[in-house]
C-alpha cells in the first residue's frame, strides 16, 4: 500500500507536485484553446497523447453524500476544453494486495503542455482543494503512449491499469521492451514520468474493452496473464485495478434515440422491398 502523509496541506501539495511541466506561454495557451475534434478520431497511424491516472482511498467514515459529490466534481472536469477524455468513480475491481484505492480518476492529454494546464487550472484546484478533507490515500501517474485506437473511450467501456514497480537495478525501459511486442488498438503503456507521486512505480499499462463482458472474457484474461507473465521477473510488485467509464444519462438517451430511428428505418426498408417484391 502506498501512503502518503496524513497533514491536509501535504496532500494537496502531493496532488499538485510533479504536474507542472512548465511554466512557459503554451501552458496557458492550451487553457483557453479548444483542441480541434478532428484530432481526437481514430487514426491509420498511432497518435502520441499522455495518459494521467490518480487513485484514491476515501475515508472509510467518509459520508456517501460527501463521496458521490466527489465523484461528481471530478467528472466535471471533463468539461473543461483541454481534456479529451476523463472518467472518474468507484473502482469495479482491485486484482492486486497493493491496491485497496477505492476511486479513480483516468484522463487523457494530447500534450504535456495539456496536462500541465489542466493542473493549474481553477475548477481543477478548486476540486482538489474540496476533497482533500475526504481523501485517506492518493497515488497518481503519467505517461506517454502511442495509442492506435480512440482517444476518447466510448461509455461503458471497462479499463484495466496495471502499474509496475521494478525490481531493483531494472530499469523502467526493460519492462516497456518486454510488453512492446503485445501492442494493440486498446493496448497503451510507458514509463512514468511523475515520479514525485508514485512512490517508486515507474511503468503504466492499460488494457481498454468495450464492456466488463469483454474484459472478464477468456481473451481479456488470457491477454492480461500474458502481460503479467512477460513481465513478472522484471518487477517486484504491481498495483492492478479494474474500471469502468460510466454510461452518462444524455448518452444513455442519446444512444436509445439512435437505437429506435434505426430500428424505424429497418422497419421502412423492409416494408419497401417486401412492397418490391410483390
Amino acid at each position: 500500500m502506498i501512503r502518503v502523509g496524513g497533514l491536509d496541506e501535504m496532500l494537496i501539495q502531493i496532488l499538485l507536485s510533479g504536474f507542472i511541466v512548465t511554466n512557459s506561454w503554451p501552458v496557458y495557451e492550451a487553457m483557453f484553446t479548444r483542441k480541434d475534434e478532428s484530432s481526437l478520431t481514430p487514426s491509420m497511424s498511432p497518435t502520441t497523447i499522455i495518459e494521467h491516472l490518480v487513485l484514491f482511498k476515501v475515508r472509510d467514515s467518509t459520508d456517501p453524500s460527501k463521496i458521490d459529490a466527489m465523484v461528481s466534481s471530478h467528472r466535471s472536469l471533463s468539461s473543461l476544453d483541454l481534456v479529451p477524455h476523463l472518467a472518474a468513480g468507484p473502482i469495479h475491481r482491485r486484482r492486486s494486495p497493493a491496491a485497496d484505492f477505492t476511486h479513480f480518476l483516468h484522463s487523457r492529454f494530447l500534450s504535456k503542455p495539456d496536462l500541465a494546464a489542466y493542473t493549474v487550472h481553477p475548477s481543477h484546484l478548486a476540486v482538489v482543494h474540496q476533497n482533500v478533507p475526504i481523501i485517506e490515500d492518493i497515488f497518481a501517474v503519467d505517461w506517454v503512449a502511442d495509442l492506435d485506437g480512440e482517444i476518447v473511450p466510448s461509455p461503458g467501456s471497462a479499463m484495466r491499469f496495471l502499474i509496475a514497480k521494478p525490481r531493483e537495478g531494472t530499469p523502467a525501459a526493460e519492462i516497456v521492451k518486454a510488453i512492446d511486442e503485445l501492442r494493440a488498438s486498446k493496448l497503451s503503456w510507458g514509463v512514468n514520468f511523475s515520479q514525485g507521486r508514485a512512490k517508486g512505480y515507474e511503468v503504466g499499462l492499460l488494457l481498454g474493452f468495450s464492456g466488463v463482458e469483454e474484459m472478464e472474457g477468456v481473451d481479456g484474461e488470457e491477454e492480461f496473464v500474458a502481460i503479467e507473465e512477460r513481465i513478472g521477473d522484471l518487477v517486484e510488485c504491481v498495483i492492478v485495478v479494474e474500471a469502468i467509464k460510466k454510461v452518462s444519462a444524455i448518452a444513455s438517451w442519446e444512444n436509445s434515440k439512435k437505437a429506435a430511428i434505426e430500428a424505424e428505418l429497418k422497419k421502412i426498408e423492409e416494408a419497401s422491398e417486401k412492397k418490391k417484391a410483390e
